[in-house]
């Protein structure tokens, strides 16, 4: 299975959706997400968490597809495999 979105910022919704569709059947779930890892909160009229509460912060991507239960796979911002 396959799950696009745009970003992660707590991850509450994408870990529950990975744990819905592995419930559902699903053998593995691949996220692709459009945005960077969002480490930093932004105080320009957008509602966002501290930075401690956001699931990038201080976190590889590989451990937060584990925390999330998925699969991560795409380009980075330079270009790289990840």
């Amino acid at each position: 299975m396959v799950v696009v979105d745009d970003s992660i910022v707590r991850g509450n919704t994408t870990r529950q959706i990975v744990a819905m569709l592995k419930e559902a059947g699903a053998k593995e779930v691949h996220l692709r997400i459009s945005a960077p890892p969002i480490r930093h909160p932004c105080h320009y009229g957008i509602d966002m968490s501290t930075r401690e509460e956001m699931i990038a912060h201080d976190r590889t991507v590989e451990e937060i597809a584990e925390e999330l239960g998925g699969r991560f796979a795409g380009v980075s911002l330079d270009g790289r495999r990840v």
